[in-house]
This record gives C-alpha cells, structure tokens and sequence, in this order.
C-alpha cells in the first residue's frame, strides 16, 4: 500500500468516513472491519442522495440521457432499475420523488 493510500485511510478513519461494499446479498459481509459495511444498492444510492441530493440527480439525469439503444427518460431509467430481477429499490425510489418534489 503507498503512503498516500494509508495517509487517506488513517484520514478516513479519524474523521468517520466509512468504506462500504455495496452488494444484493450481504450474507457474505456479516463480519467486517471496523470502519466498514454492506448495504444493498438501494440503501447505498439512498445515501448518496441524502449527501448530495443536486449532485444525484445531475448523475442520474446523465446516466439517462447516456442510455441510446433504446434512449431511455431519468423516469424510464428508474423503471428499468425497479423492475430488475435482482434489485429492490423502494427506498431510493420514495428519496428521488421527494427530492423531485413528488411526495412519497
């Protein structure tokens, strides 16, 4: 590890930033580091829009207008990630619409 990389990392710690492993099934994560933890993709991205909820929504907005085949609205996009097998995303879909002003 580089000097830098502990520096950040004694940095992080000090300060209380917290390193996360983002993942479908946190069964896998049940004895972590201090310091570290597991959260689905919905709680994760819930997170992040709570941190910086313009910041977010500029992302997501371009993560939409990226999409070509097929081009896909910021609506379609969330669509897209509610109905994924895999994913549950109740929590950041509520977050979006508040933030967005749609109410829960």
């Amino acid at each position: 590890m580089k000097n830098d990389e502990r520096t950040a990392r004694r940095r992080g710690r000090r300060e209380g930033w917290r390193q996360v492993i983002v993942t479908n099934d946190s069964t896998g994560f049940r004895s972590l580091p201090e310091g570290v933890e597991a959260q689905t993709p919905d709680v994760f991205l819930s997170n992040l829009l709570d941190l910086d909820a313009p910041l977010m929504i500029d992302l997501v907005e371009g993560q939409a207008a990226a999409m070509k085949k097929p081009p896909q609205s910021v609506e379609q996009l969330l669509a897209a990630l509610a109905r994924s097998r895999q994913n549950s995303w109740p929590i950041f879909d509520w977050r979006w619409r508040a933030v967005q002003g749609g109410g829960p």
